[in-house]
């Protein structure tokens, strides 16, 4: 790392905090500090609602997976692309949540099941989600140590310690400084401005390493992988344990499951300015982040080739030997790509890609502090406490819980060195309360009969079944001595302990619900509508009504439908002809030269347009807040100001 890449990481992280200031005199309330005061378009929330996500974790597990799958990693997520696009089109779960006005999804349970189920809701959540986001320090650390080509320890005050300490403070400080500064407003406009920093970053990084490496010389590169294992083929990876075709079947149940379950994000989802933006929010966002995804790919295969390809023999030397310098294992495989990339970035371009890593890092560690730190409060103390707080008293314990939630994520990342790939952590980890809790969100929303017995027994059985296989995944190696198994890890991998245990609970809550139901829940009630419609009540506009949608809204729609469908369409021929002829491999390397250059034109214009709309948006939010404040006697709890 150059002065002038300090300098570029340096300047970005002056104008995050330099941001957040100016905000913070616009967040003035307990609604502004956990939802923004409902004050959100379409591209600064979905822009925001996909960066709260997309941490340098995020990155580095990508890294890992197609580093392993390759090309057929892409494959196998297009088959995603339709179920998406209705969940996104039709507000499955997010539509119907803006409508009951509440603030967290264990709030939404008081309203629906019992204020017990809430409360226990509530402290599974927080549980689940500390453990699930207690490693995203250390991993940043560890790629910013390592791309930086930074000491591994260092001496401070006399005490040797790993350099990830200092770098883990270092990023969580700057997190906590815009999150305390004016919570979701100011965290949802950085994670914003980070957002468009990824994309952007991400198609010229992208470019560069197309350049450096070879457009032929990718593609042939990938072909060349043995057999079993290719990099192009889909239908040729009987020896890919891990990133296989059931891994993203059995991710993609998980998510239509667990949509919205997992409060990662709970400020997001409730901070909308109305329901229909709330939906297009996510369309939106889904489209940009596939759209990203297939294009951040490109670097980790390129890893691949420089590791394996004879014209890159030297650099790979190089690489190799800085990766043998990290004694964990596991961290290792983390930091190949990372590591590679170091090697072929030049100057300015390495600064460029540390400021995203960065900003990937501040915008998720911001969202999940706020987003835990929240629940531990709105739903966990105050349930028990059984006496509302004060808006001062409560934005005071706000602040001091989502910094004790930093503090233990601090704890945790250095004391807990992860053992596995990084996706089956998130998923074994957030099972504990996402098996039981999707069944929650799903039959709460959409089912009158689900009953608060049913909510227990589907929590509990989650619970119990997920915390079975964390605790066999660890003790496995004294459970494998006793039984004498051949096995050298526990069989059962995290995304099929999440599986079971989400069938089993969900079976539970039909079943028990089934057998305590005496009178169907007021639906109408809790969504607002009918009888019990009020000032601030959104009438439901159908799930494809385009007459309802403004003009400019209709043609983006279209567009999305029409991206879905010929990316579908090309995954379901590919998967025919696939069962009658084995294409060879130079079908498959034309067919993905194809699909990389559509993605790169598609990330460019989707760029533009959201840098245009979120420049919108976040004019209008400042203006809506701003009068708000000047004018305390128009605020209201459940909808925005009309413009």
């Amino acid at each position: 790392m150059s002065v002038v890449d300090w300098v570029i990481v340096g300047g970005f992280v002056v104008m995050l905090c330099g941001a957040s200031w100016l905000l913070s005199r616009v967040s003035s309330s307990v609604a502004d500090f956990m939802a923004a005061g409902r004050c959100a378009g379409r591209f600064i929330l979905s822009m925001a609602n996909d960066m709260g996500g997309f941490a340098a974790i995020f990155v580095v597990a990508t890294f890992e997976q197609y580093y392993v799958s390759g090309f057929p990693g892409a494959w196998w997520s297009i088959m995603m692309l339709p179920l998406w696009a209705f969940v996104m089109f039709s507000g499955w779960i997010q539509y119907r949540f803006r409508e009951t006005r509440a603030l967290t999804m264990p709030d939404f349970f008081s309203k629906r099941y019992s204020p017990g189920v809430r409360t226990f809701a509530g402290i599974l959540a927080f549980i689940a989600g500390v453990m699930n986001y207690g490693i995203f320090p250390a991993v940043t650390a560890n790629l910013i140590v390592s791309f930086c080509g930074l000491p591994r320890t260092l001496v401070l005050l006399g005490l040797e310690l790993p350099t990830m300490l200092p770098v883990m403070v270092i990023i969580l400080s700057i997190a906590m400084f815009i999150l305390l500064s004016g919570g979701l407003v100011s965290v949802m406009v950085t994670d914003f401005v980070q957002g468009l920093l990824v994309l952007f970053g991400t198609l010229a990084i992208v470019a560069f390493i197309l350049y450096a490496v070879g457009w032929d010389t990718l593609f042939e590169g990938a072909a060349s992988a043995p057999a079993g294992e290719s990099k192009v083929d889909p239908y040729d990876q009987s020896e890919v344990r891990s990133f296989n075709f059931w891994f993203f079947m059995i991710l993609t149940v998980n998510r239509l499951y667990s949509f919205m379950a997992f409060p990662t994000r709970q400020g997001y989802d409730a901070a909308a300015i109305s329901p229909e933006e709330a939906r297009f929010s996510r369309m939106l966002g889904n489209w940009m982040f596939e759209t990203r995804a297939f294009v951040l790919m490109l670097v980790p295969i390129a890893a691949w080739v420089v590791m394996h390809h004879v014209d890159f023999t030297e650099l790979a030397a190089s690489a190799q030997a800085t990766i043998a310098g990290i004694p964990e294992e596991q961290v290792q495989k983390q930091m190949t790509v990372p590591i590679v990339l170091a090697e072929l970035l030049p100057v300015g371009l390495m600064g460029l890609f540390v400021a995203m890593m960065v900003g990937a890092a501040v915008s998720t560690d911001n969202t999940f502090v706020h987003s835990w730190g929240s629940i531990f409060v709105h739903d966990v103390l105050e349930p028990i406490r059984k006496q509302p707080l004060s808006e001062l008293a409560k934005l005071r314990i706000l602040r001091a819980a989502t910094f004790g939630v930093a503090v233990f994520a601090v704890i945790w990342s250095y004391f807990f060195p992860i053992g596995e790939y990084i996706f089956m952590y998130f998923q074994i980890t957030s099972s504990i309360y996402v098996a039981g809790a999707g069944a929650l969100v799903i039959g709460g929303l959409y089912w009158s009969r689900g009953t608060a017995a049913g909510a227990w027994a589907a929590l509990t059985t989650g619970l119990t079944l997920s915390f079975t296989g964390i605790v066999l995944r660890l003790a496995w190696p004294v459970v494998r001595d006793l039984t004498g198994t051949g096995y050298e890890s526990f069989p059962i991998n995290g995304v099929w302990v999440f599986f079971i245990a989400m069938g089993c609970a969900a079976s539970m809550y039909v079943v028990v619900s089934l057998l305590t139901c005496r009178k169907p829940h007021d639906m109408d009630q809790m969504l607002h509508r009918g009888t019990h419609a009020d000032p601030y009540s959104h009438v439901p506009r159908g799930m494809f009504n385009f007459r309802a949608l403004k003009p400019g809204s209709r043609w983006t729609v279209r567009l999305y439908l029409s991206f879905v469908g010929l990316t579908f369409g090309t995954f379901v021929v590919g998967n025919v002809a696939s069962r009658f002829v084995e294409l060879p491999d130079g079908l498959w390397v034309n067919f993905w030269q194809v699909f990389v250059a559509a993605f790169l034109v598609m990330a460019s214009v989707m760029a533009v347009v959201f840098l245009i709309g979120g420049i919108g948006d976040i004019r209008r939010l400042y203006r809506l807040l701003a009068q708000r404040v000047h004018e305390p006697s128009r605020q209201t709890p459940d909808a925005p100001l009309d413009e």
